[in-house]
């Protein structure tokens, strides 16, 4: 719905030849900027929703929590990595080498699968937080079992 509003607002902005570096670094700067907005309205919404709807069980909530927390971190990734390549606008890349046929085959490679083993570690991630506090194991930052 942001990206909706915002694109009509901002269309002037885009120059599809962007003479100088400056331009290309303008179009980059703003484009991240309201793609991060975007992303942090949507995970304060989430939290918002949790706060006021989920349960008063403090290990649900502490989980939804860290779920969140969790997919908001690789998508505002996802987006810093996306506008610094410049994927969706190549006449603005300032990263050389950005085509697939100048990578190396491991980058390539790479590139493919990064998806799926974010959701594979935030997925384990989240299953380990879970058993912990299920089971009521103490973690790294409490020092006594009373606290």
């Amino acid at each position: 719905m942001f990206k909706a509003w915002a694109r009509p607002h901002f269309a002037y902005m885009f120059n599809p030849t962007p003479q100088s570096r400056a331009a290309k670094i303008g179009y980059l700067l703003l484009t991240g900027v309201m793609r991060e907005i975007s992303v942090l309205l949507q995970v304060a919404t989430a939290f918002i929703l949790v706060i006021e709807i989920a349960s008063d069980a403090d290990h649900i909530r502490a989980s939804q929590f860290i779920f969140i927390g969790s997919v908001g971190v690789i998508r505002g990734l996802a987006v810093f990595f996306s506008v610094f390549l410049a994927i969706g606008a190549p006449s603005h890349r300032m990263v050389l080498g950005t085509t697939p046929e100048s990578q190396p085959t491991w980058s390539r490679i790479f590139a493919r699968i990064w998806h799926g083993l974010a959701i594979l570690y935030a997925a384990a991630a989240f299953c380990v937080t879970v058993i912990r506090l299920v089971l009521d194991i103490p973690d790294v930052s409490r020092s006594s079992p009373g606290r």
